[in-house]
Order: structure tokens, then sequence, then C-alpha cells
């Protein structure tokens, strides 16, 4: 019979290999496993932007809740304010992948931008009030400038490559 015997990472911690031999990134096990500090960067903020968003839209539909229970045989017929809801999800998933791999691209060749990456965000984050409210003209500025973000991102990071 072979003894098992408990799991105690290194004192230092995992150090993993650099996949950019550029990059100063490095996660070791307090890294990942910190507790107390919640994460502030872009990439996560995004992220946590986009489930909300989806999940809000969801629940705008409980008016439909008959039809949530039904086997849903038929399609429902959505309110204009869950359609533009769902619009916005939908616009938020299409540029949401641009996003992450810039700024993804960015930490890995240490180009800081996280404030124009910010400024993405908090744009897309009024994006979805300005869309479902059918505040027209406002809503298309803040979704070329939000583009203009993600634009000027990708200037950034060729520029430092």
């Amino acid at each position: 019979m072979s003894s098992t015997r408990a799991f105690t990472p290194p004192k230092g911690g995992f150090q993993y290999p650099r996949v950019f031999p550029n990059s100063k990134l490095t996660l070791t096990s307090k890294q990942s496993n910190s507790k107390n500090a919640p994460s502030k960067n872009p990439e996560t903020l995004a992220l946590n932007q986009s489930t909300i968003q989806i999940t809000l839209a969801k629940l705008m539909d409980m008016g439909n809740l008959s039809y949530l229970l039904s086997s849903r045989d038929e399609p429902a017929q959505d309110s204009v304010m869950l359609a533009r809801a769902k619009r916005a999800a939908v616009n938020l998933q299409e540029s949401l992948p641009a996003f992450l791999a810039l700024a993804i691209l960015g930490l890995i060749y240490e180009v800081d931008m996280v404030l124009v990456a910010s400024i993405w965000l908090a744009l897309r984050a009024a994006y979805i009030p300005l869309y479902v409210f059918n505040i027209t003209h406002i809503r298309s500025v803040v979704w070329v400038v939000a583009t203009g973000c993600l634009i000027c991102m990708a200037v950034m990071l060729v520029g430092a490559i």
C-alpha cells in the first residue's frame, strides 16, 4: 500500500513559466488565492459587466413568467425595453472579445492602457441605459467613442511592440 500525505505548496509560491519572454507577469499562489483584495483590473470588470447586463435582461423578462414556466412551444412576445436590453447585450458581446484580447495583450507586453480601458468600460456601462431608454443620439456618440477606445488600445499595443 502506498501512503498518502498532504500537499503543501512551496514557500515562495508557484512560479509558472513565462509564455512571452519580455513579460514580467508571474502567477504565484499568494496572488491567485488572495481573498481580501477584490480584482480591479478592467478585464474582470468588463466580464462582470457582461454578466450583470445579461442577467438584467433576463430579469426584465419576469413579466412573461407564465411563458418561462411553460414548455415554450412558441416564441414569447418581448416588451420593447426587454428587446432593447437584449440587443444591448448582444452589442456588448460583439465588442467584448476585442476588448479582452487587447487588454490581455497589453498586460502581457506591459503596455499601460488602464485609463483607456477604464474609459471604454465606463462608456459601455453608460451605453446600456441609453439603449434601453432609447436615447439615440447620445447612445451613438457613446458607441463611437467606445469604439475609438478600442482603436486607441490597438494603436498603443502596436506602438509598444
